[in-house]
């Protein structure tokens, strides 16, 4: 009998489950990929539009040739997403299933790499097997699967890393510690917050090394930093290193606006109790973003955030009284915890055990620098919580005297488990995205597809009550690249830095008043069409988007070329 016949008997059972895991997380991420929810988000949009205009004319809508960083609408995106769309954009076209398969397939990935990662770890198939169930069942990577999101892209990147990180410590092969490299060096492609964790890890997992024995491993690090920068080399020309200062100054903690007004509210409410000297003591910008920070950091690892209720500031994030992973394995987390400090006999190796610790404690800074932790932003955290949570579940099974118990622990755990999802995508499918598709913009297909059948003599202006109408309307009505390129009119910066277009041919996105247009459009002899998610009741539309159920009128469209008389415009002064 050949090795490869008698690995296969002595795996079949783990190999088949293993199949079978993957076949199931895959499902999950593509069933009704272009449906649920039936409109795109904002970015995963603009990168498949950048798809197609890299495929059809070798430049972003901007007119660069091959951009390693993408102006964007000023926000300095990352190429990784543009790059991979391109492939489905060229086979299935510009749609919303093809934007999203880059994503959904890194997330079938992560299943097979999550099992690779937690059998170098743990040393045991069945304890693997079960971090792939997470991963391939539970909301935070489901999540992060179904929609273009580019962490996802980095997520992949970064557990390949570590993965074959560890592979390399079993094995001292060269060629793991050049994947482990490339792997970290992917993230930096994909995502900005996994760059100063991947960077962190490396030192430190340097460090280590060399402490351990500077001459045998000195050949080793400059191997994973020679690839590492090679790889990454192209993102450090200074334009590249500046997305970090521009979406940071973005979204940053200290970009928020609120954060004087709350000051000077909290320092007048004490001032007439206290005095004034004690209350701006306590109440000043690096007392106020270190309490915030704190409560932004912790809050990455309480249940609310993990278990029980998700993202608490974007509701359309998450599904309702579902957070991260279910609720059994919350506990599991602490046991795993445990099991690192104070288990002697475990299969962890000292280096693997302070990356991992490592891993939980930098993970949630990016996030916590930007706002509340989200499953986007923080996702960095997923691979080192699922081998806390896996290590907590080897650490109560050995905790478990008998056969018939530990049997019992491990399968009520995985038949929780399927309970829990059988839930959970029975309210993503059948409740959640229906709820939420205003937020998810799902009348936007029909409106700009009706809106591209309107007169091209006729102006058309969006008031922009979502964010950059036009490119919707360049993704939705699958507009040649080279003519948004040619036709663009774009605002100025505003206070973030962001820029957007503001017309495109006769598409227009401007906030004007049905008046003015009106009277616009009689001065030039333009017929005139005003879109808006405000009811006016003075005009009368020509044509409405509702919801699903057809109770509520997410917009209106009025032709407002004769809606204010000749000569009321003539002494109109202030429209």
């Amino acid at each position: 009998m050949t090795k490869c016949k008698l690995f296969f008997k002595n795996n079949i059972i783990v190999i088949f489950s293993l199949l079978f895991v993957v076949f199931l997380g895959t499902f999950l991420r593509f069933w009704r990929i272009d449906t649920a929810p039936k409109g795109a988000l904002i970015d995963e949009l603009h990168f498949g539009y950048l798809a197609k205009s890299l495929i059809t004319t070798g430049k972003d809508e901007h007119g660069e040739s091959w951009p390693v960083i993408f102006e964007g609408f000023g926000d300095r995106k990352l190429p990784a997403m543009a790059y991979l769309d391109i492939p489905s954009v060229a086979i299935f076209g510009l749609t919303i299933a093809a934007i999203r398969i880059p994503s959904a397939l890194s997330g079938s990935l992560l299943i097979l790499v999550s099992y690779w990662l937690l059998w170098e770890i743990t040393q045991r198939k069945k304890w693997a097997l079960f971090a792939a169930l997470i991963t391939a069942i539970s909301p935070w990577s489901f999540f992060l699967s179904r929609f273009g999101f580019e962490s996802n892209l980095a997520l992949l990147g970064l557990s390949i890393g570590l993965a074959a990180l560890f592979t390399a410590e079993r094995t001292s092969k060269k060629l793991w510690y050049i994947i482990s490299a490339l792997g970290m060096a992917l993230t930096w492609y994909s995502y900005i917050a996994y760059r100063p964790i991947t960077v962190v890890i490396l030192f430190v997992y340097a460090v280590m090394k060399l402490g351990s024995g500077f001459k045998e491993n000195k050949k080793t690090i400059l191997l994973i930093f020679i690839t590492f920068i090679i790889a990454i080399s192209p993102l450090l020309t200074p334009k590249s290193i500046s997305v970090n200062n521009t979406r940071v100054g973005q979204v940053g903690i200290g970009s928020e606006t609120g954060t004087v007004l709350i000051i000077n509210e909290k320092r007048t409410f004490c001032a007439t109790q206290l005095p004034r000297l004690l209350c701006d003591i306590a109440w000043n910008k690096p007392t106020y973003m270190f309490k915030e920070l704190t409560h932004r950091y912790l809050m990455a690892f309480s249940p609310e955030f993990l278990v029980t209720k998700g993202e608490l500031s974007t509701d359309f994030l998450t599904v309702d009284a579902f957070g991260q992973f279910f609720s059994i394995l919350y506990p599991l987390i602490f046991a795993g915890l445990a099991g690192f400090a104070f288990t002697k006999k475990t299969p962890l190796t000292k280096i693997q055990k302070w990356i991992i610790l490592l891993g939980l404690l930098i993970s949630p800074i990016p996030s916590a620098i930007v706002g509340e932790p989200q499953k986007v932003r923080i996702s960095a955290l997923f691979p080192f919580l699922l081998i806390t949570i896996t290590y907590g579940a080897v650490v109560v099974e050995n905790f478990l005297k008998t056969k018939l118990l530990r049997t019992i622990f491990y399968l009520g755990l995985i038949l929780v488990l399927f309970g829990y999802s059988f839930l959970y995508n029975m309210e993503y499918f059948g409740v959640h995205t229906t709820q939420y598709e205003y937020k998810y913009q799902s009348y936007l297909p029909t409106l700009h597809r009706y809106l591209d059948t309107l007169s091209k003599n006729a102006v058309i202006n969006i008031v922009p009550f979502y964010s950059d109408p036009l490119m919707f309307h360049a993704f939705y009505t699958n507009m040649d690249p080279s003519v948004y390129q040619s036709l663009a009119v774009l605002d100025n910066y505003d206070g973030a830095s962001f820029r957007h277009t503001v017309e495109l041919g006769n598409v227009w996105s401007h906030k004007y008043s049905p008046e003015y247009l009106s009277c616009w459009g009689q001065e030039n002899n333009k017929q005139v069409f005003f879109v808006t998610n405000v009811e006016q009741k003075q005009l009368k539309y020509s044509h409405v988007e509702k919801s699903a159920n057809g109770v509520n009128t997410y917009v209106y469209v009025y032709d407002v070329s004769r809606y204010m008389l000749k000569e009321d415009c003539e002494t109109a002064t202030n429209l």
